[in-house]
């Protein structure tokens, strides 16, 4: 991974996840399947807290991880990931010029005049830290999909299911480094977006670079009330696939994954990069002003 920085989202808790069982949002999927009938669609997984000794070999093959740091597979055939930690994806130079694409921050980053100070306004796990099941079962679960990933900031009018039972919006902030937010670095975080994959390489086509994490994952942004982008393992973007049956009034077939998510940190007005040269060996250290 490039561009990687020195930013610590610690181990999970069972606190946290009991948190996350309360809403309805957890289940621990360790076969890693989508499947209406077992009841795991829209909860995450992959991931367990520090010292599950009920899943401790799961933990111990990968199967599952503890360290939000860390990446966890999708569904069988669907990649692996290849990188852990977390990167640069948005950085504002000393004219307060915003840049989002990858080639223009390795080039900014690689080209700094004497003295000159690059600030960065966003981060990104440089793989994927949890698995999210989505079946679409019934119009508008795409909606209710981006409420849910959006932590309950967008499509704000789909946060109940159709029997009428509420849904919950995805609390992100469990993904704060504690020693930055306490120095004020952060100010929130949310899943990848379209728009923040897009901005990457400036198209939906694939790429060897930032976006592609070599596994597949969901962003949070739907395309319409029955389907939502995702990254394939080959970096390139896509959109799930469903068919409706209008003389049944249901969707007859329907893309059914588990698959990654990666979050995004927004940082605070005033984080610069201090020092390192962002590789796994010297990552880049934040400042702030």
């Amino acid at each position: 991974a490039i561009g990687l920085v020195k930013y610590n989202a610690g181990d999970w808790t069972e606190d946290e996840i009991n948190t996350l069982k309360k809403k309805s949002l957890y289940n621990i999927n360790t076969a890693k399947k989508a499947s209406a009938d077992t009841g795991l669609n829209f909860t995450f997984g992959g991931f367990t807290y520090k010292g599950d000794t009920t899943n401790t070999s799961y933990i111990n093959n990968g199967t599952v991880i503890t360290s939000r740091n860390q990446s966890v597979g999708p569904q069988s055939v669907w990649g692996t990931p290849a990188y852990e930690g977390w990167q640069i994806l948005e950085i504002k130079d000393n004219s307060g010029n915003i840049i989002k694409n990858e080639i223009e921050i390795s080039n900014k980053l690689d080209n700094l005049s004497l003295g000159e100070k690059i600030y960065v306004t966003k981060l990104v796990h440089a793989g994927s830290p949890e698995n999210f099941v989505y079946y679409c079962a019934k119009s508008y679960d795409a909606n209710r999909v981006e409420y849910i990933l959006s932590g309950g900031t967008r499509q704000t009018e789909y946060n109940t299911l159709s029997n009428g039972t509420s849904i919950y919006g995805r609390d992100w902030s469990m993904y704060e480094d504690n020693s930055l937010k306490a120095k004020g670095y952060i100010d929130e975080i949310h899943a990848m977006t379209y728009d923040e994959a897009v901005a990457i390489t400036g198209s939906t086509d694939g790429t060897n670079g930032l976006r592609n994490t070599k596994a597949c994952y969901w962003l949070a942004t739907t395309v319409h009330e029955k389907l939502i982008y995702f990254l394939s393992k080959n970096g390139s973007i896509g959109a799930t696939y469903s068919a409706w049956d209008s003389n049944a009034n249901k969707i007859v077939d329907s893309n059914i994954q588990c698959w990654g998510v990666r979050p995004v940190v927004q940082m605070n007005e005033g984080v610069y990069i201090a020092s390192g040269d962002g590789t796994g060996a010297s990552p880049y250290v934040l400042g702030k002003d």
